[in-house]
């Protein structure tokens, strides 16, 4: 099975080559990493522990290097639309009687009637002004503010006046949408359906031209396809199911939630949900630039008023405010923006008395009502790992196509072994093979026109396949490509023990050929020596880790920049099978030549386990522990490319043989600073330094 082995980096190169040297890591990125204390791989993931402190530590970085101030004019129109109702009457219509509420709904619950008024007043919003800025902009750019709403109490408060805050603007405009709510998305649906068949959760009608537009790479249907929006859904990224969410209402108090980095923290599992939609939302900064962002965040409000409630039969008062020291997070603070808010009034019961509740999901679970059903998009599969049915996203439904249908289907046969998205893929085939012209082949024609016969798969045409990265280009809230350049990095996969592929050792007795299943025929064991060099060791892997039989793995590398706002993602693909493999990726950091860049990078397998990062030692073929961060300058030897071709062209040579129709390409030595060994290992990277040593 393939292992998906994702890197993220932060890097700082030193002085082995003239462009590069590493550097420490950044203080507030080090105390982030150290405030898990003595908790290490073994029980912790490290992709989570990994990329919620680097994406923290970008959030508050960004507010350094970058700071955003908005106009007067946005400032004024926000105040308006967010005011507090119990402080100032508003437009009439914003805010419902008393003893009534405005009711959200499930993404795939609204009627197609409610979808496209919610769809089409997002669009307006995008479409109208406030000086040279959108107001769905304006609203969007209130995240990258100097604010202080992450990582403490004042995170879910703060974030549900944000929510009544868009749905106040798209009401203020008035017509069909002077009573639209926000719907939130339930993307347990989406965990499910990973479970099942891993990346299916890509082809979740969530992901379709109804709905929010394609996941994996520039979204060009939809109705956001000219917002200018680039996904990269998770092929397994762990996000959560309804177990989690009725754990939480057995145990959950307003201390718990709230408590940033544990598993009993609303915004630790709401960091998933970002993680797993990739894009603009692996971004705190520029997340909300995805309507989407606002669709997850109802979902995490809706969990919460859950959570809430249940406090409530529990003998629990949850208008209680938990203690903080932190100035920005007490419960008598304004909150940040929103100055008509005080960070307790979040917590007051009147949103669920007044102000908003939610329909509840589709559910399959006998207390849920069996919703499931009737549900566009979802169906009630059984799932072996919570064992009951569960309410699955699947892709969208055949009834979707203008052809004419003469044959109905169930999505998932109930006898076969093979993915419910066979199917799919397979009526589209079928159909598209039969869809000819009729003077295409026809005697009046002498020659066929040749088209390619090799084609790079998308999400279209082969459904469920894994996709290349597309990364969003951002850097300082400018889109470019040319501001970035690529560096090149080296991958080291070990194996991990207990793995075993279906290619087994055979032997004939005389009579029948026999099968040894103990081994595979790749098994480091079948060489002591090797195997005692291949030191590996026992990181925590997700819950429902899922290895590619076939052997191909993925190493992912993320870039976050420490001197400028920006990331990047990339993907090393090696083949997990042998006892150890290697491969490089390229990897976009910011543009050096008119001030030098300074990035971290990471790497983590696809099962969550962080890569440790080795940086070369001057004058050196080694490479020993280093934080993986680097500062890199445009004097020469210069070890990045424009394009990652730029970079091939230099390391490659390309010799002509005698007479031969050939050229021998040779790699030259190689010219790589960075290198990531990814060892499964018990330890954090961080862990595993020499201290002093970077």
């Amino acid at each position: 099975m393939a292992l998906l082995v994702k890197v993220v980096l932060l890097v700082a190169v030193p002085g082995f080559h003239a462009d590069v040297q590493t550097i420490p890591y950044p203080p507030l990125l080090e105390k982030l990493y150290k405030s898990f204390g003595k908790s290490d791989a073994s029980n912790r993931i490290g992709e989570s522990i990994g990329c919620y402190s680097i994406s923290t530590f970008a959030f508050k970085n960004n507010q350094v290097i970058n700071p955003y101030v908005p106009p007067d004019a946005a400032r004024e129109y926000v105040q308006r639309v967010s005011q507090n109702p119990a402080k100032r009457r508003q437009k009439r219509g914003t805010f419902l009687p008393p003893g009534q509420y405005r009711l959200r709904k499930e993404y795939r619950m609204m009627s197609t009637t409610e979808r496209n008024v919610f769809q089409t007043c997002l669009q307006e919003l995008k479409e109208r002004y406030i000086g040279d800025m959108s107001i769905y902009d304006t609203i969007a750019a209130i995240h990258k503010e100097d604010i202080d709403v992450h990582n403490g109490v004042n995170f879910l408060p703060w974030h549900r006046v944000y929510l009544w805050t868009l749905e106040n603007a798209l009401r203020d405009l008035g017509g069909n949408c002077s009573q639209v709510t926000l719907p939130y998305w339930d993307c347990t649906a989406e965990y499910y359906a990973n479970t099942l068949v891993p990346n299916s959760a890509a082809q979740s009608i969530i992901f379709s031209e109804r709905f929010a537009g394609l996941g994996n790479g520039a979204v060009t249907d939809g109705p956001f396809r000219n917002w200018n929006l680039s996904r990269q859904v998770s092929e397994s990224w762990e996000l959560f199911g309804r177990d989690t969410i009725e754990w939480l209402k057995t145990i959950g108090t307003n201390d718990l939630i709230t408590s940033p980095g544990t598993y009993y923290s609303i915004e630790f599992y709401h960091n998933m949900i970002h993680r797993f939609v990739g894009g603009y939302l692996s971004s705190i900064t520029n997340a909300p630039r995805d309507p989407l962002f606002f669709m997850l965040h109802c979902f995490v409000d809706a969990i919460w008023e859950e959570i809430r409630q249940a406090m409530i039969l529990r003998g629990l008062d949850p208008t209680v405010y938990p203690n903080v020291t932190n100035e920005g997070h007490k419960g008598p603070q304004p909150m940040d923006v929103f100055t008509g808010w005080t960070n307790e009034e979040g917590f007051s019961n009147l949103w669920y008395e007044r102000h908003v509740r939610y329909q509840p999901s589709f559910s399959c679970r006998p207390e849920g009502g069996d919703t499931c059903k009737n549900t566009e998009g979802v169906e009630c599969i059984w799932n072996e790992y919570s064992m009951q049915q569960e309410c699955t996203a699947f892709r969208e439904s055949a009834t979707e196509s203008s052809e004419p249908q003469t044959v109905t289907t169930t999505p998932h046969p109930p006898t076969t072994t093979l993915p419910w998205w066979f199917w799919f893929w397979k009526k589209r085939k079928r159909r598209a093979a039969t869809s000819h012209n009729i003077n295409d082949y026809g005697s009046s024609h002498t020659t066929i026109a040749e088209k390619d016969k090799v084609h790079v798969c998308d999400s279209h045409t082969c459904p469920s396949a894994p996709t290349s990265m597309q990364n969003t280009y951002t850097i300082n809230g400018v889109t470019d490509s040319a501001l970035w350049v690529y560096l090149p990095v080296k991958v080291i996969f070990i194996r991990p023990p207990g793995l075993k592929f279906h290619t087994f050792p055979c032997y004939s007795d005389g009579k029948v050929a026999a099968f040894n299943f103990t081994q595979d025929i790749f098994d480091p064991a079948f060489n002591v020596d090797l195997k005692r060099h291949l030191h590996t060791g026992k990181g925590r892997p997700y819950d429902y880790c899922r290895i590619n039989d076939a052997g191909s793995a993925k190493i992912y590398i993320r870039s976050d920049g420490i001197n400028y706002d920006g990331n990047s993602m990339e993907y090393a693909s090696l083949d997990e099978r042998y006892p150890i493999s290697s491969q490089k990726a390229f990897i976009a950091i910011k543009d050096p030549t008119f001030n030098v860049t300074e990035v971290c990078l990471m790497a983590y397998d696809s099962c969550g386990r962080l890569c440790l990062p080795t940086c070369r030692r001057k004058g050196s073929a080694v490479y020993q522990p280093c934080t993986g961060c680097i500062r890199v300058n445009n004097k020469h030897p210069k070890m990045y490319g424009r394009t990652v071709a730029d970079i091939v062209a230099d390391q490659w040579t390309f010799n002509s043989i005698d007479d031969y129709e050939f050229l021998d390409p040779t790699e030259s030595a190689e010219n790589i600073y960075l290198k990531f060994v990814c060892d499964a290992s018990s330890k954090f990277p961080w862990q595993r330094q020499k201290p002093g040593v970077y």
